[in-house]
């Protein structure tokens, strides 16, 4: 690939800057072992040149930034310098500088400092090189095959071609690879790692055929955490038993000089294939040694865990944790859609995502779209609604909620899609590894400069971007936030004025809104945690407030927000005071209070309507039922179908309650004052003080053939029957009947299809009143 900009060096210098290295992951590796950036110099001329006194720099400021011991370059010799740091001389030569991978120049000067050559900062991907094509030439090209110490590989002049396209097969085959010339050999692989001289030569075709045994899939054996991970999150063997893809990476050579471009194809071997899968299939094709190396490898604990074996509880240190472009690796991106038709096949950097769970067995990856690696954007309308063009995309492995249903955030997120709320939108898939089954991943947006760009039209400049009370600035600046905060800290709220004040600097509603929404979810690990909001200095220039990991929710059905968010003790995690201050102090404004105790009305009427919420919930968990299996078998969690089963039920659950229980919290906060309404299917009897829905108990849940309801204290029936989640009625019983304390109900349920239910009472008051209990039917 030649590159656009310009060199100047000058004509008259013998000695050039012939190629260089700023991001050095395998390619050479020093004596001490370490991978170090590099340059390499060239004698372009017919004499000898004593480099004694020269110099190299990556500073315009400071050319003289490192000088040359004596050393002797004789006519067409190249000589390697690692541009380490480590600033000394013997059988290496060593800078006292680094090469940053974003961009640096590169300056050569004599003893006299005279400039004798440089190289303009160019924008670099790991184990990339930028040289001179021929060496010691004018032009400057990005050399997708570094030739360290060596001379520089010309432009390629072959091209590749195989007889079947990446996709899926329902019988085996034989892949073959063409080369429209004769005069080169191909080396190909099938473990997804770069071909070269000495793997596989091609000869005739690859036979290519169904494959699920584990010696064929000998990376999901590699431990992808640390023994000190805590055990509920520890990595556990897989199953014997794992479907596996295929992949194909091949290039063909003349000598040891690669002449094409390599290619990478995947393909999906079964002839069942259609029934075994029902979500979109993505595949990543990328070296081991950039998933599992000891010192480099982004899956394992590695050397970093080595010198840190503890990170933070309950997580282990390990290369995982490690941040920035120095830890970015390209891979072939491949992605199939739910017909399993291919949408997309580009190069693409890949880095590990996220917080603590960067420690799960199962990594969230963050995926980045550049020019260098082939194409800016990745264009593909994952998501229903919204920008179809990304930058950034992630896969996700759903947080903490990895060991429980695989789809907690997405659900939190489904939820309130309808609001003006910075939610990240959700599509589950299935991963694949170098061919290995790597179980289920979600697709999300990822909230950076180019997300609110491509969705709001934010420009770079405008953008301010904060996190942690606002005193982390991810983008722009924090100055107008801290100033807000300093004057809510020191000027009431419940003066009028001083409330319309900061009205005007913050989205109120939106700030609602996603307080009540976090509230309602039951979040514990926040707002000292995962916090963060944005603005558009360009517009309105308020902030608004982004709605993300929400991995631990829905499942604490008695968590009071109130309290957690009124709490004065200071405690570091989750909810130190910096974290509540502004609810704290905006909650004192009546104004602010009428307004959230609306909102709440509004939220618990629709957004939190259990017949939406619920049947929400159904459809997220139907959607990846059937691949749950297989999940398990590759990651051992949850340890049992039954489990997962289990913890989707106690979601259901929560749903159904929670707007009662929420509605009792708001209503003792606020007060008879503000308005709240009741929720017809709220009620508490006056007689023995239980919720409608204590009533009664069901069991067993899950169940095969009976249902029993056992009565908690007296009460009449009008009614009961069994819906499922989307409202459509299996079974009625229109009959009046008093039930008695420990009095139970049987009700058949062995015709009913397997899934998830609702048993409804209504109560013989006459007004409606009734209460609801989901359960599962196996």
């Amino acid at each position: 690939m030649i590159c656009q900009i310009p060199g100047l060096f000058s004509q008259n210098s013998q000695v050039v800057i012939n190629e260089f290295m700023a991001s050095n992951g395998i390619t050479i590796a020093d004596e001490d072992g370490d991978f170090e950036d590099w340059i390499e110099l060239y004698n372009r001329g017919d004499e000898a040149v004593s480099l004694q006194g020269y110099y190299l720099s990556d500073d315009y400021d400071n050319p003289l930034r490192w000088r040359f011991p004596l050393v002797e370059l004789d006519p067409g010799e190249f000589l390697l310098v690692f541009a380490s740091g480590k600033n000394r001389f013997g059988t290496e030569l060593h800078t006292n500088f680094r090469i940053s991978a974003g961009g640096e120049p590169l300056l050569l000067s004599d003893p006299d400092g005279q400039l004798l050559d440089y190289i303009p900062a160019v924008d670099l991907q790991r184990d990339q090189a930028f040289g001179r094509i021929p060496d010691g030439g004018a032009e400057l090209v990005v050399l997708d095959f570094p030739t360290p110490g060596t001379s520089n590989v010309a432009p390629f002049d072959t091209e590749l071609s195989v007889s079947h396209p990446s996709g899926f097969y329902n019988q085996p085959f034989d892949l073959e690879i063409i080369a429209d010339r004769e005069d080169v050999v191909i080396y190909y692989t099938t473990n997804g790692n770069s071909p070269g001289p000495g793997d596989l030569t091609y000869q005739a075709s690859i036979s290519l055929a169904y494959s699920d045994s584990i010696e064929n899939n000998p990376i999901i054996e590699i431990p992808t955490n640390a023994p000190s991970t805590q055990w509920w999150f520890r990595w556990r063997p897989p199953g014997e038993k794992l479907f596996r893809g295929q992949v194909v990476r091949a290039r063909a050579f003349r000598g040891d000089n690669p002449v094409s471009e390599e290619i990478t194809k995947t393909y999906f071997i079964d002839v069942k294939f259609q029934e075994r899968f029902d979500l979109p299939v993505i595949s990543i094709v990328m070296d081991e040694e950039y998933l599992f190396d000891f010192e480099t490898g982004l899956f394992v604990p590695g050397k970093a865990y080595e010198e840190n074996p503890v990170f933070n509880f309950p997580w282990s240190g390990g290369n995982f944790h490690n941040r920035g472009r120095e830890w970015e690796r390209e891979a072939s991106f491949f992605y199939f859609d739910e017909d399993l038709e291919p949408q997309i096949a580009q190069r693409l950097g890949v880095r590990i995502h996220g917080g603590g769970s960067r420690s799960m067995p199962l990594k969230s990856l963050r995926l980045y779209a550049r020019e260098s690696y082939g194409e800016e954007y990745i264009q593909y309308p994952f998501f229903q609604d919204g920008p179809d063009v990304f930058r950034r995309l992630l896969l996700r492995n759903s947080g903490q909620d990895f060991v429980r249903t695989m789809y907690m955030d997405g659900l939190t997120h489904l939820m309130i899609e309808d609001l003006d709320i910075e939610y990240q939108r959700y599509r589950p898939s299935v991963l694949f590894i170098n061919g290995a089954y790597w179980g289920i991943i979600n697709i999300r947006d990822r909230f950076d400069k180019h997300h609110f760009y491509l969705h709001h039209g934010v420009e770079e400049e405008n953008l301010d971007l904060l996190e942690f009370g606002g005193y982390e600035v991810i983008e722009g600046e924090n100055e107008s936030y801290i100033s807000m905060m300093n004057f809510v800290r020191n000027n009431s709220l419940k003066d009028e004025g001083n409330y319309r004040i900061v009205e005007e600097i913050i989205d109120v509603d939106n700030f609602i809104d996603y307080y009540i929404v976090k509230m309602f979810i039951a979040t514990y690990d926040w707002p000292g945690n995962n916090i963060r909001f944005w603005r558009d200095r360009s517009i309105d220039g308020k902030w608004r407030w982004i709605y993300f990991d929400n991995d631990d929710a829905l499942s604490d059905l008695f968590f009071d927000p109130y309290e957690h968010l009124m709490d004065l003790s200071d405690e570091p995690w989750p909810n130190p005071l910096w974290s509540t201050e502004l609810f704290r102090n905006l909650i004192e404004s009546e104004i602010f209070r009428q307004k959230f105790a609306d909102a709440i009305n509004y939220h618990l009427r629709y957004t939190f309507n259990p017949e939406r919420t619920m049947e929400r919930a159904y459809e997220v968990a139907e959607a990846i039922r059937e691949e749950i299996p297989h999940h398990i078998e590759r990651w051992g969690f949850p340890e049992r179908f039954s489990d997962w089963e289990k913890y989707s039920l106690e979601t259901l659950q929560f749903l159904e309650k929670r707007p009662c229980v929420f509605l009792e919290m708001s209503m003792a906060f606020f007060g008879s004052d503000f308005g709240l309404d009741s929720l017809e299917h709220c009620f508490t009897d006056t007689e023995t003080g239980q919720r409608g829905a204590d009533h009664i108990v069901i069991y067993p849940n899950p169940t095969t053939d009976l249902l029993t309801v056992r009565a908690q204290n007296s009460f009449s029936t009008e009614q009961i029957r069994i819906v499922d989640v989307m409202g459509r009625i299996y079974m009625t019983i229109n009959e009046r009947s008093l039930l008695l304390p420990g009095q139970e109900i049987s009700l058949s349920v062995v015709d009913l299809p397997t899934g998830y239910y609702i048993l409804e009472v209504v109560f013989g008051s006459g007004d409606g009143t009734r209460v609801r209990h989901p359960f599962i039917k196996q």
